[in-house]
């Protein structure tokens, strides 16, 4: 009789692969299917563990019980069973007994024979019911979620195969379980404040998105409470950042006691916070919150150093809708009223009015221009290289738009593409953008730069617009360019506005064969539920991560834990705001393929780019690994 192996190492598990029964494969793929669904932990593993049982796969004279360890109390409970007997559940009932099964398996976190398994490999007490013979734990992190405990029925042989199977289960479980962990772990990092663990700008954004889309249908109003402390960096620069920090702390605690539970506080940033203020009716209630805010900030802040401050505040509110119809007018104008208010001396507030906007000429001045630009050709692009961090070899150029006014000079994008988006103009501007950088990018090669590959930033305005499609294809039918080198770069809110829609529009570039990218990745929320059914092919690591990704072990958490999420997709991934080498050379390190920023080079115009591109590619080619 052949003795039961006691050295199955995890090496020796077979692929999915090799395990003959469909029905296994089956299970396996229910397990990753349900993995991979936009809900709960707990969830994901009671699903999982209850779909082992519900599809035969196992020896009748095998019983098999999944015991589930519940966190906080390290209770074990009997979660599903499959041919166990009721003498065997019976047993289950005891709290004692459940504990023996699962004890080495929890204590020391490896699989295992029972120790009242017999070692030939079979059980010989025929008159005993079934016992115990192998268990095998599920792993979340350092700790056991489950234990997969099977049963032989006395003088029956066990197979290994169960065992092999059984191991590969819990192997597949305990990757979705990392994985999820690393996705809430990224949502947190992103989304809420590290200091105060308040929603950050990037939600604060997402919030009042969907207050405005829920107050369309329900015509209520939406109060923007903007405060700014003052005298922060006063006291900053007199008594220490580690100060400052303490004070926002206690400010973030006291501003949540202000609110009621629809409603929500975050930090914009620095000595900055937002409160939404949803479904308000009267003034009143509005006046209400800012005198319960003014009061508690009349409170003395008190310090480890048994120092007590008073602090104020300079607060700027704007109304949904009279003052703005969408999230970043409402932002700025409640923004542009605490400034008002801190210019009156602060510890005060203000409503936005219009007569505070004097920007409005200025943007109908930059409308008007923009129409103009259009038809006199003022309009420009300017390219800043990607470089492939393994090889130093320049792969493409993100092609940036710039506005040449003939008696302003350069106008920056930031000045005149919000207003290119409320106006509409966005779409004739960026048909313009994606022909000029396909005709550029064709030009190249003439120009002895080969292989290299053109983006172009495409906004949620234009994507959303029915035309594009036709305008990307008529492009590259007119310039000739291979579609595999045109790249649209597309922002996180865009393609989760109506991930439907989103999915079909993708698709329909993705058959035109040009490549996806999601711009300015982690700004947004993406979750991998909704990532794993997008046809992208990049994800671009914003900018506010990188920057200082080399110093801070938060935004490095972020870049490793955004990377490793694109790897796991099969997703190629670029770091924009690359401004030193130690960024590069740490984003090598961590696997990211592509780089971008002022380090290598700022955005050029055209000429420039090409005479810096051949420039580089001779450095390179002469002195292989060398820097510029």
């Amino acid at each position: 009789m052949q003795n039961p192996p006691t050295n199955i190492q995890p090496e020796a598990i077979p692929s999915i692969d090799e395990i003959s029964s469909s029905e296994q494969q089956e299970i396996i793929n229910n397990i990753l299917f349900i993995g991979m669904e936009n809900i709960p932990l707990s969830e994901k593993l009671d699903r999982s563990l209850k779909s082992i049982v519900t599809t035969p796969w196992i020896n009748q004279n095998v019983e098999l019980g999944i015991f589930v360890i519940i966190p906080d109390t390290h209770t074990i409970i009997l979660k599903a069973q499959h041919n166990m007997k009721k003498s065997t559940r019976l047993k289950c009932l005891d709290p004692e007994y459940r504990k023996k099964i699962c004890h080495d398996a929890v204590q020391t976190g490896h699989s295992g024979y029972h120790p009242s398994f017999v070692k030939s490999g079979i059980h010989n007490d025929i008159e005993a019911d079934f016992r115990p013979y192998y268990s095998i734990p599920v792993k979340s992190g350092d700790a056991v979620s489950a234990v997969l405990a099977l049963y032989l029925e006395p003088g029956h042989k066990q197979d290994i195969r169960e065992i092999f199977f059984l191991r590969t289960v819990a192997n597949v479980l305990t990757f979705v379980m990392e994985l999820y962990k690393t996705e809430q772990q990224v949502h947190q990092l992103v989304h809420y404040d590290q200091l105060t663990k308040l929603p950050n700008k990037s939600l604060i954004k997402q919030h009042i998105t969907r207050e405005i889309k829920d107050s369309k249908k329900s015509n209520k109003k939406i109060a923007i409470v903007f405060l700014d402390l003052d005298g922060i960096k006063r006291i900053n620069e007199s008594m220490g950042h580690t100060l400052g920090d303490d004070i926002i702390k206690i400010i973030s605690k006291r501003l949540q006691r202000c609110i009621n539970s629809v409603d929500l506080v975050g930090r914009w940033g620095g000595d900055e916070f937002v409160i939404v203020l949803s479904d308000v009716q009267l003034a009143e209630e509005v006046f209400s919150t800012l005198q319960n805010i003014f009061q508690r900030f009349l409170e003395p802040v008190s310090l480890l150093q048994q120092k007590q401050l008073v602090i104020s505040t300079s607060i700027g509110i704007s109304v949904y809708p009279a003052d703005g119809n969408n999230t970043m007018t409402l932002v700025q104008n409640a923004e542009m009223a605490m400034h008002v208010a801190k210019s009156k001396g602060g510890n005060c507030h203000r409503f936005y009015t219009d007569d505070m906007n004097d920007a409005v000429t200025e943007r109908l001045g930059i409308e008007t221009g923009m129409r103009t630009a259009l038809e006199q050709n003022q309009f420009e692009l300017y390219y800043q290289p990607l470089v492939n961090n393994e090889t130093q070899k320049i792969t493409g150029a993100e092609a940036l738009i710039r506005w040449n006014h003939p008696t302003k000079g350069l106008i920056p994008p930031d000045k005149f593409i919000p207003v290119a988006e409320d106006s509409d103009l966005i779409i004739p501007i960026g048909e313009w953008v994606i022909n000029q950088a396909c005709a550029q990018c064709k030009q190249w090669s003439q120009r002895g730069i080969n292989n290299l590959k053109v983006s172009v930033n495409v906004s949620a305005k234009q994507f959303r617009d029915n035309t594009l499609p036709n305008t990307v294809k008529d492009a590259l039918d007119k310039t000739g360019l291979n579609p595999a080198d045109l790249t649209l770069e597309l922002t996180e809110s865009s393609i989760m506005e109506d991930v439907e829609q989103t999915i079909e529009n993708l698709h329909l570039f993705k058959k035109i064969g040009v490549s996806l990218s999601i711009d300015d990745f982690g700004t947004g929320y993406s979750s991998l539920a909704y990532l794993k059914r997008f046809p992208i092919d990049k994800l671009k690591i914003d900018r506010s991560f990188v920057q200082n990704v080399d110093n801070n072990s938060d935004d490095k958490s972020i870049v490793r834990s955004i990377i490793a999420l694109g790897h796991s997709l099969k997703l190629s991934i670029i770091a924009e705001g690359v401004e030193k080498i130690e960024h590069m050379n740490l984003l090598d390190s961590l696997n990211c393929e592509e780089s971008q920023g002022y380090y290598i080079s700022r955005p050029l115009p055209v000429d420039q780019f090409i005479e810096f591109v051949l420039l580089w590619q001779k450095s390179i080619d002469t002195e292989p690994g060398s820097d510029i």
